[in-house]
């Protein structure tokens, strides 16, 4: 086919590439790099749907050695990246870690790298945070972020009133250990958004994070639900979501704030999968208890809101919560008296010019790939 130039109905080479699923065009992509057709195929491309070009510039990039973080395959693959959709950056970077054998969860990866991008924080490598404290060095400008105020507002609409001040939230030492920072970042915040559901939900039976579609609809059959497990393939048995109350019947993702629209892409599908495996689910409702708080982060805070049904967003910050009195008036027929309620102000903490070079220089999908990179580098390299 590269042997055949393109028509006026069209090149043949891209007709073909994109009848393929996205795992079989990676594969079928590397093994013509492979052979020595990534010019050939760049060419054919570049006109053609983001897709192919994205997953031919990974492939290549998957193949590059020694990787830094201005190397131009890093720098177009990381455009490309930035072109398609997080299903297709997800799937493609799953592609490269699982081929080298590295089992981590690309969506956790993606998802965290995408909350400390919103709040400006620095790529790998360029951190600079105190080894004592974990806290960055410097100062950094206050962002307004619409996400915040209105978590700032849940979260005081549930405070308590009274005139004991809440503690300050700190954030937490940095200490990713071998783990890429957005993967820790990522990990932390579904566990600790889980972790608080739970604690709201006692006695109720709940699947969060870890457990596939195969386990969830299993534990329904033991609840005597008619189930239909077959209905459903492999991979979306394999598939987790966030958190599901088997009780309630209330489905949840976990995303960052930037990403709320495939949230809810994505909530709703888990709803058609369970659908057709012969269970009814509902989205989970806003203001729920366990889906609106603040707690401290490896290196600043997160704060998160149900900010609409069968979602949690959140963001990320690299600052501190300190309680901020917020008088009002409570009348009544026995007292007249002022009460205070307490809300959480963030105070950010600032990067190093140096840092914030890094953060506007280098694009999402580059960042995300040069985690990829890293952890696909020979030990010691």
């Amino acid at each position: 086919m590269l042997a055949t130039p393109a028509s006026g109905l069209g090149d043949p080479v891209v007709i073909f590439l994109l009848s393929l699923q996205l795992p079989e065009l990676l594969e079928e992509l590397a093994e013509a790099v492979v052979c020595g057709y990534a010019l050939q195929l760049e060419a054919r491309v570049a006109a053609a749907p983001p897709i192919l070009s994205a997953a031919l510039q990974a492939v290549v990039l998957a193949r590059t050695t020694p990787m830094t973080r201005n190397h131009p395959a890093l720098q177009r693959a990381g455009a490309a990246l930035d072109r398609v959709s997080r299903d297709q950056q997800i799937q493609i970077l799953s592609w490269m870690l699982h081929r080298h054998g590295v089992s981590i969860e690309a969506t956790r990866l993606v998802e965290g790298v995408i909350a400390m991008r919103e709040d400006g924080a620095p790529s790998e490598g360029e951190r600079g945070d105190s080894a004592e404290t974990g806290t960055p060095d410097g100062e950094q400008e206050s962002d307004e972020h619409t996400l915040g105020e209105s978590i700032d507002g849940a979260i005081a609409s549930v405070q308590s009133t009274g005139s004991c001040m809440p503690t300050p939230i700190h954030p937490e030492k940095w200490a990713p250990g071998d783990q890429p920072g957005g993967m820790y970042v990522g990990n932390d915040v579904h566990d600790k958004i889980a972790e608080h559901y739970a604690a709201s939900h006692i006695g109720d039976r709940l699947a969060l994070n870890t457990r596939p579609l195969s386990t969830i609809i299993r534990w329904f059959e033991e609840m005597s639900h008619d189930v239909h497990a077959e209905a459903l393939s492999d991979d979306e048995l394999a598939r987790k979501p966030d958190i599901l109350n088997l009780r309630r019947r209330h489905i949840y993702e976990i995303k960052p704030a930037k990403a709320q629209g495939e949230g809810a892409t994505q909530v709703r599908m888990y709803v058609r999968l369970l659908e057709r495996a012969g269970i009814n689910v509902d989205l989970g409702p806003m203001g729920e208890p366990g889906t609106i708080g603040a707690m401290a982060a490896p290196g600043g805070v997160f704060r998160f809101t149900s900010s609409e049904p069968g979602l949690i967003t959140y963001e990320y910050n690299r600052g501190k919560l300190v309680p901020v009195p917020v008088p009002f008036a409570q009348q009544s027929r026995s007292n007249s008296k002022e009460k205070e309620r307490w809300r959480w102000e963030l105070q950010p903490l600032k990067l190093t010019p140096a840092q914030q070079q890094a953060v506007v220089t280098t694009t999402v999908g580059a960042a995300m790939l040069l985690i990829v990179m890293i952890l696909l580098a020979p030990v010691g390299a």
